[in-house]
């Protein structure tokens, strides 16, 4: 469009929204041992079913459900189908939304872990690029700068994907903690099952995408659970 010289242009700007209702998995009997499983693919127990049932009762009332994503491990995809089943919609997995690879910590509890790899956990704690070493089932362990990485990818790109559009994501404790920290929530607490509804607002200057403004309308929410309960997360890093 012709623009006199001298005069500047005004900028179109215009906003897309996503929202995501993000999902932590139902109960392990893992959790309820307060084992640490990381990418260990444990399956849901019966209380975990009963959680994932809730949660499609949940969703049940919400008008309209664009899309569903998952954590290809075993307690996310089963608590995603579970939610899907009403909803007439498949589930899209994606490795980026699996749990941390804890290494040689996975199988065992925290206290056992404090007792067995004293350094390593220490160093885990304090040091965020650190690795936990290769475990028995040989897995590499994953550092927690790794995991906010591909944590803020995929939740960057499903926003960018649906673009006015609303849909749910299943994923684990640790993936959501990394998340929201990074995104300035702060590092939350997520007990089994709960659910958060965060809004993705994407600024749009002249038709080129900026940055995106994540606002959380609730965090965590356990209120469905209230028949079933759920296991409390005592640690940030029992996952």
């Amino acid at each position: 469009e012709f623009v006199k010289e001298g005069v500047q242009k005004e900028a179109e700007v215009m906003s897309k929204r996503t929202t995501m209702y993000v999902v932590r998995h139902g109960e392990t009997a893992w959790n309820n041992s307060h084992i640490l499983q990381g990418q260990t693919d444990t399956d849901l127990n019966e209380v975990g079913i009963a959680q994932a049932i809730k949660c499609q009762e949940y969703f049940s009332t919400i008008q309209k459900i664009d899309a569903i994503y998952s954590s290809d491990l075993k307690r996310a995809l089963k608590t995603a189908e579970t939610i899907a089943k009403k909803t007439m919609l498949s589930v899209n997995t994606d490795q980026r939304l699996r749990e941390l690879s804890f290494g040689c910590f996975e199988g065992l509890s925290v206290s056992d872990v404090k007792k067995k790899f004293p350094i390593e956990w220490s160093n885990y704690r304090s040091v965020d690029d650190y690795k936990v070493p290769r475990g028995e089932h040989g897995r590499e362990g994953e550092s927690a700068a790794e995991l906010t990485k591909r944590a803020v990818n995929i939740f960057e790109e499903l926003a960018r994907n649906h673009e006015n559009e609303t849909i749910i994501v299943v994923c684990h404790g640790g993936v959501l903690r990394s998340w929201t920290s990074n995104i300035g929530l702060g590092c939350l607490k997520f007990p089994n099952a709960c659910i958060s509804k965060i809004c993705a607002t994407q600024i749009l200057v002249d038709g080129r995408k900026s940055s995106i403004r994540w606002d959380a309308e609730t965090v965590a929410e356990t209120n469905h659970l209230k028949e079933i309960g759920y296991v409390e997360v005592i640690n940030a890093a029992e996952v």
